[in-house]
């Protein structure tokens, strides 16, 4: 997985991919076959009528759907991160993602090494 820096960006990366988009994608479907709660939001409820009078195909579609969707907004997040695509316009401003424990102390989004969205890109084209 190359240098140290880039096993903690590509764990990153991974961690984001399972406990962010996995967990969101089958928690948006778990809610959508059953909405939780002894009261769940006429909104959803109503979702979740359409959605069980799926058929099963297009059930699967709407699956990729929303994991399409939240790949895009995390795509666009970890770009602003990187920097290369601005929602500050203010000139020398930048953000920062460190990575810090008591033994090191890592800029995650250095631009001197491989982007966070490239590596997420390239993670998530593998679906």
């Amino acid at each position: 997985m190359g240098s140290l820096h880039n096993r903690n960006k590509e764990e990153f990366v991974h961690f984001i991919n399972m406990h962010i988009r996995d967990e969101a994608s089958a928690g948006l479907i778990q809610k959508l076959e059953k909405p939780p709660g002894r009261k769940p939001r006429a909104k959803l409820v109503a979702q979740s009528k359409w959605f069980n009078n799926l058929d099963s195909k297009d059930k699967e579609m709407v699956s990729q759907i929303i994991h399409e969707s939240i790949d895009e907004a995390l795509f666009g997040l970890l770009a602003v991160l990187d920097g290369v695509s601005a929602i500050d316009e203010k000139p020398g401003s930048e953000w920062k993602l460190i990575y810090k424990n008591k033994d090191q102390e890592k800029l995650l989004n250095d631009i001197e090494t491989e982007s966070l969205h490239d590596l997420y890109n390239d993670l998530t084209l593998e679906d």
